[in-house]
């Protein structure tokens, strides 16, 4: 009897080494196929930028990173898809505070828990909110502004979606300071942007760093920054408090991972996107100091806990705005 118990035992034991030295094994050789980086929003906007830039700083981990494009409901199509993907480390997703923040409170029914089904890895930098408008049509914010208290609804300004930042501003603006403007929805930051050139729309949101050019070539007006500050590319360009609008918010950046993804393998994704930032010159300059983002160093337990606090500022600012996308 004793013999076959030890027997046993020792069969026991030997299976678990076996097991575990499989699990090792199994974290030390990720990533083992190519990897895909979700992108919520269309091609050529601040995120999708971003995305591609970061994509390939992650391939020095040995795979191909395949940056994909899924937009649509406000980034949900996108989150959705990353939220549910297997968590074995081989899909991640890289987006703005409006698919992940203001979502939760816009809609009573997600098909996933940003709370719960993503794993924050990374903070990928404060973008430079601006709006911009058509050079024929708005001279100055203030204008815009003046003419929206005397004429409601004349101007139109167009956001990256409805619950976007760009709407909740309108909404706040409309209700809060009574300057209504017709808010006018697209599918990501590109759309928006090209909608004001070519004259569909008289103003919208952007990043910073997406109108540079554009705006040198007289093809855009830098009208407000939604910042704080003023932006050190733009400095003629004032902030939305310099015209008597006590309010502000930074759009910002970060990556997520689904739920059930390892902490070694969320660390790793950190680690090069932080050293990619700290260290590379021409990285940093290129997709971050031209695009006018702002890099904050940070840790996955730094991100989550900024995430959690700016879940608490949506759910204030939608509040406030009164929207609802259910």
């Amino acid at each position: 009897m004793e013999t076959a118990i030890c027997g046993r035992l020792v069969r026991l034991v030997v299976c678990s080494m076996v097991f575990i030295g499989a699990g090792a094994a199994s974290a030390q050789g990720w990533p083992s196929k190519p990897m895909r980086l979700i992108s919520p929003f269309p091609p050529g906007g601040a995120v999708d930028l971003m995305s591609r830039a970061v994509a390939q700083k992650i391939e020095s981990l040995g795979q191909p990173v395949i940056v994909e494009n899924r937009p649509g409901a406000n980034g949900i199509i996108g989150i959705e898809a990353c939220a549910k993907a297997d968590g074995d480390g081989h899909t991640l997703c890289l987006t703005n505070n409006d698919s992940v923040t203001f979502n939760a409170f816009l809609f009573r029914k997600l098909p996933y828990n940003p709370r719960t089904d993503l794993i924050p890895v990374a903070h990928a930098g404060f973008i430079e909110g601006i709006i911009i408008g058509h050079p024929g049509r708005v001279k100055s914010m203030k204008d815009a502004m003046d003419t929206a208290k005397a004429r409601p609804n004349t101007l139109s300004l167009g956001s990256f979606g409805p619950g976007s930042i760009g709407h909740l501003y309108a909404e706040w603006l409309a209700k809060e300071v009574g300057v209504p403007f017709l808010h006018v929805p697209f599918k990501g930051a590109g759309p928006a942007m090209q909608a004001v050139i070519g004259g569909q729309v008289d103003m919208a949101v952007s990043g910073t760093g997406a109108i540079l050019a554009l705006a040198k070539a007289g093809k855009l007006v830098p009208l407000v920054m939604l910042g704080d500050r003023r932006s050190t590319y733009l400095p003629d360009t004032p902030t939305f408090r310099e015209l008597g609008v006590n309010f502000s918010i930074s759009p910002w950046l970060g990556i997520f991972a689904p739920k059930g993804v390892t902490a070694e393998v969320v660390q790793r994704v950190n680690a090069v996107v932080n050293r990619a930032a700290r260290e590379d010159a021409q990285f940093l300059n290129r997709w971050y100091t031209e695009q006018a983002i702002e890099f904050w160093p940070n840790t996955p337990a730094q991100f989550a806990e900024f995430f959690q606090k700016d879940l608490e500022l949506a759910g204030r600012l939608v509040k406030i705005a009164g929207v609802s996308l259910d």
